[in-house]
């Protein structure tokens, strides 16, 4: 209890950046997304990195909790917690000396060079594990910065947490129904799956981009949900954002590799493609590759997924033969 009460006086005293009398709530909805972290169980360690999901997270707080001028700029809050005393930024690898001589930030592409993740008091860290504490500490923290839209903040923790669920149901492959009541929920937790199994990476080019807190990589559905009504992982692939129209519009397809092995799909280019026209190169080249797998095998595109794009590129082809 006295380190609870501890932390929550030091989350009602954080050295933020004011604008006409009030404080900028960057600093509280950093720390409210390093705490759904630790909702969806993803602090298993002490460890917060400035990734994708952070910044997904960060994304979806800050719209309701910001007011007039304030710009969304999560690398920020990100470095100068360091100022609050239980905010600990480690550096990576051959950049220690660089990080401590760093006293501003210039953007997230300097973070992301010097800092390899944050850490938390041992004290801190624990307490935002333990469900009751952690709501007690999100508390002061809406009260606090974001007490002009403090309905709006609880509603977005609380569908991050549907969706979380959602998503852990997906990769556990669990029976039944676990629908949640809005369209929009179903497809984030599928979105945010996806791109997780294949670690923000298209499986055609294998691109993995990163500026500010923008990427390139789409989550596409093998055989669309509006057909099949299908969000398992296997019915996913990752790709960016060129590759995704691609497949979508037939005219590069995932399917069996040699020999109708659909344990190592390839990718499939339309037949009337030619390589004497320059601007078909970009897309044959790609033309038998590889798929690249997710991170875990067992998420590997289905076989009826694959089928089902073949099947959409042979009629394609058929019909402009």
């Amino acid at each position: 209890m006295n380190a609870l009460r501890k932390y929550a006086d030091a989350m009602q005293r954080l050295r933020c950046d004011k604008r006409g009398g009030r404080e900028r709530p960057h600093k509280a909805v950093m720390l409210l997304s390093a705490s759904l972290l630790a909702e969806a169980d993803e602090l298993n360690e002490n460890r917060i990195e400035f990734n994708s999901r952070l910044l997904e997270i960060f994304g979806s707080i800050f719209p309701v909790a910001s007011q007039q001028d304030d710009r969304k700029t999560p690398h920020n809050p990100f470095f100068y917690l360091k100022n609050d005393g239980f905010w600990h930024l480690h550096p990576k690898k051959g950049h220690a000396q660089a990080l401590s001589h760093t006293r501003n930030i210039r953007g997230s592409g300097q973070l992301r060079e010097t800092v390899a993740y944050a850490s938390l008091d041992p004290d801190l860290y624990n307490l935002i594990r333990d469900p009751d504490a952690r709501r007690e500490l999100q508390a002061v923290l809406i009260q606090r910065y974001c007490h002009h839209a403090s309905d709006a903040v609880w509603k977005v923790l609380e569908e991050e947490a549907q969706i979380e669920t959602r998503k852990q149901k997906l990769l556990r492959e669990e029976p039944g129904e676990y629908s949640t009541p809005q369209e929009k929920l179903r497809s984030t937790a599928f979105r945010r799956m996806i791109r997780e199994i294949y670690d923000v990476r298209c499986a055609a080019c294998g691109v993995r981009f990163f500026f500010e807190d923008i990427d390139l990589i789409d989550a596409a559905h093998l055989i669309p949900f509006s057909e099949s009504r299908d969000d398992r992982p296997q019915n996913g692939i990752a790709l960016c954002k060129n590759h995704h129209w691609l497949m979508d519009k037939n005219i590069m397809v995932p399917g069996p590799g040699r020999g109708k092995d659909y344990k190592h799909p390839i990718w499939h280019v339309h037949r009337q493609l030619d390589d004497r026209y320059e601007e078909h190169k970009a897309v044959l080249k790609w033309n038998r590759r590889k798929v690249i797998p997710p991170t875990e095998t067992r998420y590997s595109p289905c076989r009826e997924g694959l089928e089902w794009r073949m099947d959409r590129l042979r009629e394609v082809e058929k019909a402009s033969s």
